[in-house]
C-alpha cells in the first residue's frame, strides 16, 4: 500500500494521435508528444522535416521510417474512406511497446522527473524532501547520484491511462463472437501486464495505477454517472459510466473520427485537383516537408539606384528526396498533419444547429464516382458538365512553382468580387473564408462550387445517415450489422444513433434516465462549432420524451481535448485514492495477479 496526503504523482496518457504527460494536481498536461517515434527511438519534433533515415532511397523503408505506437490507420484509397476500416485499426491495443516506452522516457527527460533539484524557491534550486516507497530517503535509494540533479530514481507514483475499449473478436458469426471476445480480453490483460512491467522495471516507478480513459473523462467533469461521448482521432466512442465503473457491454464505437474526416477532406481536395491538373499531371497533395520557398533578387536595370534586396521575389519549389518516400508512414503522417491544419482553419463553420428542409449531406450530391449523375441525381449530362466546370474554377493550381502563377492562369480570379487584388485589404478571417492555400501555393476557392462549399461543413458527416464515397447506407438493409463488424459494440451508425444504441443496452431504466441527463462530450474532434447543440436536439428527438437530455460540453478547448488527463490529475490528488496505488513492494511480492485484479 502506498499512502500519503501529497504523493506528487506523474500522469501519462498515450492515445491514438498524441500523448500527454504532466504532474498530478495541475490543470493541464505540460508535455504533449506525437504518438510515434523515429527508427532510433527518438521523438520527432514535427512533420515539417524529413527524418534522416528516409533521405536516401532504400529498398527497405521500414528501417528509417517512423514507428507509431498503435496500429496505423488504413492507407489504401478504399480503406481511408470507409469508417469500418478504422474500427479494425483502432482496437486500443499497443502494437509497438518499445515506442510506448520511449515516449515515457522522453517525457521523464523533458520534465526532469528523475531530478530531485527540479523545484526552486526564490530562484534557488532546492532538493525535494520526499521519501521513497520503501521508507528510505531518496538519497539512500539512489546512492547519492542525484547531487548533480540527474540520473536519479523517480519518487513520483505513476498513473497510466489506457484506452478502455471493449475488445471485440474478428469472427462474423455468433459462434465465433464469444471466442473472439475472450481472445481479445486475454490480449488486453497481457498488455496491461507489459505496461506495468515497463513502469516498474524500466522506469523504476515506486507505485503505479492503470485507469481507463472514459472513467477519468467523467471525473474531469465532476460526474460519477455519465455517458461519455469521445470523438477522437481514431473514431467515436460512447461509454456509459455508472458509479465510476465502465459498462463494457453497453459501449458503442464507430470509425467516424478526426482521422476519417481528414481522409475524407483529402479525397475531396484530390478530386478538385483532378479536374485541373498541374503541369506534371500530378493530383496529390504535397505536405510541408516537400515544399520550400526560394527567394530570388530581381535583376537591376542599368542606372538603377535600388539595392538588389529591395525588390525580392519568391517561388515555391516542390522537391522530394526520392519517390519511394511517398509510400512511407512519415509521408502519411505529414499529409494527415496538413489536413488537420486545414479542417481546423476558420473557414470550417462546424455543423448546422438543426436540419432544415433543404438539408443535404456534404459531398453526397456532388461526388463524381460514376453512380451519381448530377447534383440531385436526376440531372442530364449537360448540367453535370456545367457542375464539373464550376468545380474546376474552384481550384487555382500552382503549375510553375511561383506563388503568382495561380493568379496569372485563372481568369476567373479577376472577375467581380473574386479579384485577388483586393486580398491585401482584407483581414485574416475574411481571407480564410474566401479561399484556403496549400503549402505548394494551390488555392482552393471555398465559394465557387458546391463541393468546395461543403468543405466548410465537414463535421456534418458525423451526423450523416448516408456517407459519400460509400455504397452503404445506415438506414437501409445493406448497412453492415454488428455481426458483420465482429461484435455488438462496433457500429456503423451516426453519432446520435450511436448514443441511442448505447442507452438501449443499459437494462436499468433509472440509470438510463440519469445517463441521458449527463451526456459528456470530449475529444479534439468534438470542438466543431454548434456540435453540442445539434447533438442535444438529435438525441432528444430519438429518445422517449420522458428522458430529458443534457449535453455537457465545456467551452475550454484544453479541457475538452485533455479531459482524461485532467480527470487523472483530479483522481490522483484525492486523499481517499492514495490507498489504491500498487506499490513496487506489492508488485514484487504478488506479481501480476494483484495488478490485474485491482485496476478497473
Amino acid at each position: 500500500m502506498y499512502c500519503g496526503d501529497e504523493t506528487g504523482s506523474f500522469i501519462g496518457e498515450v492515445s491514438t494521435s498524441s500523448s500527454r504527460f504532466g504532474y498530478g494536481g495541475e490543470d493541464c498536461p505540460k508535455t504533449v508528444l506525437p504518438s510515434y517515434t523515429n527508427h532510433d527511438g527518438t521523438i520527432p519534433i514535427s512533420t515539417h522535416r524529413c527524418p534522416a533515415g528516409l533521405l536516401r532511397e532504400s529498398d527497405n523503408l521500414i528501417e528509417g521510417d517512423i514507428k507509431p505506437v498503435f496500429q496505423p490507420f488504413p492507407r489504401s484509397k478504399e480503406g481511408k474512406l470507409n469508417p469500418d476500416e478504422y474500427l479494425k485499426c483502432n482496437q486500443g491495443l499497443i502494437e509497438n511497446m518499445d515506442a510506448w516506452e520511449n515516449l515515457w522516457h522522453e517525457a521523464f527527460q523533458q520534465m526532469n522527473v528523475r531530478t530531485l533539484n527540479k523545484h526552486t524557491r526564490g530562484g534557488v534550486t532546492i532538493q525535494t524532501p520526499r521519501l521513497h516507497s520503501s521508507g528510505a530517503s531518496s538519497s539512500k535509494v539512489t546512492n547519492n547520484k542525484d547531487k548533480d540533479g540527474i540520473d536519479g530514481e523517480i519518487v513520483h507514483p505513476v498513473l497510466a491511462i489506457h484506452a478502455g475499449h471493449t475488445y471485440s473478436g474478428t469472427g462474423s458469426s455468433t459462434t465465433n463472437e464469444g471466442v473472439g471476445t475472450q481472445y481479445h480480453n486475454s490480449i488486453i490483460r497481457k498488455q496491461k501486464s507489459q505496461m506495468i512491467e515497463i513502469l516498474y522495471e524500466s522506469l523504476s516507478a515506486p507505485a503505479t495505477f492503470l485507469a481507463p480513459s472514459p472513467m477519468l473523462a467523467s471525473f474531469a467533469n465532476g460526474r460519477q454517472t455519465s455517458l461519455v461521448v469521445d470523438i477522437g482521432a481514431g473514431g467515436t466512442r460512447v461509454t456509459p459510466i455508472v458509479d465510476g465503473l465502465v459498462l463494457g457491454q453497453a459501449q458503442r464505437r464507430n470509425g467516424r473520427g478526426g482521422e476519417w474526416l481528414s481522409c475524407m477532406q483529402e479525397q475531396v481536395v484530390e478530386d478538385l485537383m483532378d479536374m485541373k491538373k498541374r503541369k506534371d499531371g500530378s493530383t496529390c497533395i504535397h505536405p510541408r516537408y516537400a515544399c520550400k520557398r526560394v527567394y530570388k533578387s530581381s535583376i537591376l536595370e542599368e542606372g538603377s539606384s535600388a539595392s538588389p534586396s529591395s525588390s525580392p521575389s519568391s517561388s515555391i519549389v516542390v522537391t522530394y528526396p526520392h519517390e519511394k518516400i511517398k509510400e512511407s508512414m512519415f509521408h502519411r503522417m505529414a499529409v494527415s498533419s496538413l489536413m488537420y491544419e486545414m479542417k481546423t482553419s476558420p473557414h470550417v463553420t462546424g455543423v448546422d444547429f438543426y436540419r432544415t428542409d433543404d438539408y443535404v449531406v456534404p459531398f453526397l450530391s456532388t461526388e463524381n464516382n460514376g453512380e451519381n449523375k448530377g447534383r440531385e441525381g436526376g440531372e442530364n449530362n449537360k448540367d453535370a458538365d456545367a457542375g464539373k466546370n464550376v468545380d474546376e474554377d474552384a481550384m487555382d493550381v500552382n503549375v510553375d512553382g511561383n506563388e503568382n502563377a495561380a493568379k496569372e492562369q485563372s481568369p476567373s480570379l479577376s472577375d467581380g468580387s473574386d479579384d485577388d487584388d483586393d486580398d491585401d485589404g482584407m483581414d485574416y478571417d475574411a481571407k480564410c473564408k474566401k479561399y484556403y492555400e496549400l503549402p505548394d501555393g494551390t488555392r482552393i476557392h471555398l465559394q465557387k462550387s458546391p463541393k468546395a462549399k461543403d468543405l466548410c461543413r465537414l463535421p456534418e458527416l458525423l451526423f450523416a445517415d448516408v456517407l459519400p464515397y460509400s455504397k452503404a447506407d445506415t438506414t437501409s438493409a445493406s448497412a453492415p450489422s454488428s455481426k458483420q463488424l465482429g461484435h455488438s459494440t462496433l457500429s456503423y451508425l451516426p453519432l446520435h444513433e450511436l448514443i441511442k444504441d448505447s442507452l438501449s443496452a443499459v437494462s436499468d431504466a433509472d440509470v438510463r434516465k440519469e445517463l441521458c441527463g449527463n451526456i459528456i462530450l470530449t475529444g479534439a474532434a468534438s470542438l466543431a462549432t454548434n456540435i453540442e447543440g445539434r447533438l442535444s436536439l438529435e438525441v432528444q428527438h430519438i429518445v422517449p420524451s420522458i428522458y430529458k437530455c443534457k449535453v455537457i460540453a465545456t467551452k475550454n478547448t484544453v479541457e475538452r481535448r485533455f479531459a482524461p488527463w485532467i480527470g487523472g490529475s483530479v483522481l490522483s490528488s484525492l486523499g481517499s485514492f492514495q490507498q489504491l496505488w500498487l506499490s513496487k513492494k506489492e508488485y514484487e511480492e504478488y506479481g501480476m495477479t494483484l495488478a490485474t485484479q485491482r485496476f478497473p
